[in-house]
């Protein structure tokens, strides 16, 4: 499966060099801009992936129409109120990181 779908009998340089090559000058200008930008994705990428994706996946999976029962046990205790504090939880520390983040502008 080619998910991209670019022709592969063509060898286009271009492409690469658009790619590797301003990161590359960015870098060498300014180090430390990475290390802010690993800093800020660090932290919301943890917290969407670890947080806002799975309970979200459960509400999904137990609350949606669309979702046929199966009749599976539940794999997490808890319900509605148990997934509603762990968004609220994530969401919460997501906000006050953005606030953070924005104040030291």
């Amino acid at each position: 499966m080619k998910v991209l779908k670019l022709p592969t009998s063509e060898n286009r340089p271009l492409p690469y060099i658009l790619t590797l090559v301003p990161p590359l000058i960015l870098s060498l200008l300014d180090p430390e801009i990475f290390f802010k930008a690993l800093d800020f994705a660090g932290t919301y990428g943890v917290l969407v992936l670890f947080g806002v994706i799975p309970a979200a996946m459960s509400w999904s999976d137990r609350y949606s129409k669309s979702s046929p029962s199966m009749n599976l046990p539940e794999l997490v205790p808890g319900g509605r109120i148990t997934l509603i504090m762990v968004l609220g939880g994530s969401g919460y520390v997501l906000l006050s990181e953005l606030i953070e983040n924005f104040q030291h502008l």
